[in-house]
């Protein structure tokens, strides 16, 4: 007798379309759809230039119309992000409604992230006997706690949902504060400990990298305001500097490096890169950058474990403690210029590699298997 496959669906604002690298953490949710299709019918509903049905790797993908940049950047205040807003809102909506109706074995939903997907699953499934758990990221609880009426519908959405997670421990907390509710931690890392690669040893002059949107919340400007302020002492210790990806800080990041070029500092700037150019850029690169004003536990982090390249990162959320606690890298003293410089040239006058990188006991806390164990959980 043949078991039926259970069903679950993902509701996510972040999935991976058209150039490759721009969907942020929705490169996590593929990663995350992608396997719990090995084991479950996996249905996604996720942003789309038009609103239609396609299929990715034996995934029934429903789309909805939305701009490529992220729904939290988007500024009510503006008559494009209130158009805009309204317009993600009621066609992701309506292609979970779609979803549901057009897939009767569902039995549960996994919503990423909070506001709107979150909602659309509380406004969807209600009656209609179909559980719904609800992830929080960084972005999603920081910028829309602000806000009274936002804050109000984070409350209902945490209080309504069946389960809550969200990938690092003090956005845990803050989850907890604003819904007086429980949270669970689970890792958005994108590998597991298998896929590591070995060793890296490096010396000066040193390859730097950074990777991500060019928003403030990144800290883009940060990391190029600092790498101005380097002598020509550091910069004899550095081969080159590439930043990589887009956003809205994008006429900022062009202009501060056109002045970087203009001094005969050697840095690049590129588009955003998919996966496989990430760890291309992974391979080549000595150090990365993690300059966030505020952050979580980021993707990105793992994926420089994974390839054992240290950081020169920011201490906010959860980084410092992994830093320190796995020798991650270097952590600068605040959120600041000068301090983010300093970090940059203890690591230039120090120099080293990224042999102390404790990889195994990082992969065990922030293992992708402990989020594939939960969600499969779900759909019991």
């Amino acid at each position: 007798m043949q078991v039926e496959r259970k069903h679950i669906l993902l509701i996510t604002t972040s999935f991976p379309r058209g150039t490759p690298g721009q969907e942020a953490a929705g490169g996590f949710v593929y990663d995350i759809a992608s396997r719990l299709s090995k084991t479950l019918i996996v249905t996604v509903v996720a942003p789309g230039n038009d609103s239609c049905i396609e299929q990715i790797d034996g995934i029934n993908v429903y789309r909805y119309s939305a701009p490529e940049q992220a729904l939290s950047a988007l500024k009510l205040s503006s008559p494009k992000g209130f158009y805009w807003t309204l317009r993600v809102f009621f066609s992701g909506y309506r292609a979970t409604k779609k979803a549901i109706k057009e897939q009767p074995s569902l039995k549960s939903i996994l919503a990423f992230w909070i506001i709107p997907s979150g909602l659309w699953a509380l406004l969807a499934a209600r009656g209609k006997g179909i559980r719904f758990s609800s992830w929080a990221l960084g972005s999603d609880i920081w910028s829309y706690s602000r806000n009274p009426l936002t804050r109000f519908i984070l409350k209902k959405v945490l209080q309504a949902s069946d389960r809550r997670y969200a990938d690092g421990f003090q956005l845990c907390s803050d989850v907890e504060k604003i819904g007086n509710v429980s949270c669970e931690m689970i890792p958005s890392a994108r590998l597991n400990s298998e896929d590591a690669l070995n060793m890296k040893e490096s010396s000066a002059p040193y390859n730097l990298v950074f990777v991500g949107r060019w928003h403030t919340n990144k800290g883009v400007d940060i990391l190029l305001d600092a790498l101005l302020e380097l002598n020509d002492e550091d910069w004899s210790k550095i081969s080159a500097v590439r930043i990589a990806g887009g956003g809205p800080l994008e006429q900022l990041v062009k202009d501060k490096a056109a002045t970087l070029k203009s001094r005969g500092r050697p840095v690049e700037c590129s588009g955003y890169v998919g996966k496989d150019e990430l760890y291309r850029l992974f391979k080549w690169a000595d150090y990365y950058f993690l300059p966030s004003r505020i952050e979580s536990i980021p993707v990105i982090l793992s994926d420089g474990v994974a390839n054992r390249i240290p950081v020169i990162a920011t201490p906010v959320g959860d980084v410092k403690l992994l830093c320190d606690k796995f020798r991650l890298g270097t952590v600068s003293l605040s959120v600041s210029i000068e301090d983010y410089r300093d970090a940059i040239r203890e690591v230039l006058q120090s120099g080293g590699s990224g042999t102390e990188i404790n990889a195994q006991g990082f992969f065990e806390l922030l293992d992708q298997d402990r989020s594939i164990k939960e969600i499969l959980s779900l759909v019991d």
